[in-house]
């Protein structure tokens, strides 16, 4: 709701319509892999497959299942490393197409290594806050037994991008952006487990899964 809140609030509202109407209109391959092909194909093998795999194969507990699984998840976005080590190297490259002296190669070595290094802090970020969203899309497919809406929460995730707080403290309106953060952290919250309530979802195998994960 903040992030939302932030946008409409300083962009106005036919912006947030935007951020969703280009998501699902993807033109670009990087934005199909993004906004549709990510959230189809990766809540598939890393949710609906994987996490009940893991329960019903006694190879771990539906706890243990949530809590881990997002691991490989996390991991599988390691590869954004080399794109984003590219994307910090490309001005390197655009000086070395020149021709090279001893003090320009020692300073374009010096740029890659800082490049390095930026490009695993970005992954290393990546890895938490994806791996912290692994977590939440397992309990959610645990609890729903249904893998839409993990990747309904997945397309929203990507279309939306990680909150930008350094952008909701500049905005003009700050105050009621953060109101609005407290409000929708608040309302997550409180309605998570009753939204999520197996009873309310036929396809659920909840019951099933923490049965199997008992006897483990």
């Amino acid at each position: 709701l903040g992030p939302l809140a932030r946008v409409a609030l300083d962009e106005g509202a036919a912006s947030v319509a935007r951020i969703f109407s280009h998501a699902l209109a993807p033109t670009s391959a990087t934005a199909w892999r993004n906004h549709i092909v990510a959230p189809l194909a990766e809540e598939w093998v890393f949710r609906a497959i994987c996490v009940p795999t893991l329960v019903f194969a006694g190879a771990a507990t539906v706890t243990e299942a949530v809590a881990l699984s997002p691991l490989l998840f996390g991991s599988a976005h390691a590869h954004h490393f080399f794109e984003t080590r590219e994307r910090f190297l490309r001005p390197v490259a655009v000086s070395s197409s020149s021709r090279a002296d001893p003090y320009t190669e020692k300073r374009d070595s010096s740029k890659k290594r800082r490049a390095t290094k930026r490009a695993l802090l970005v992954v290393a970020a990546q890895f938490a806050y994806t791996s912290l969203f692994g977590a939440f899309a397992s309990f959610l497919m645990t609890r729903t037994g249904n893998v839409c809406a993990p990747t309904a929460a997945h397309f929203f995730c990507n279309a939306t991008g990680v909150p930008d707080v350094f952008a909701a403290a500049r905005s003009r309106h700050r105050n009621v952006v953060f109101v609005a953060y407290a409000v929708g952290i608040l309302a997550f919250a409180a309605n998570l487990w009753p939204l999520t309530d197996p009873a309310r979802h036929p396809g659920s195998r909840w019951d099933d899964l923490v049965a199997v994960s008992a006897s483990i």
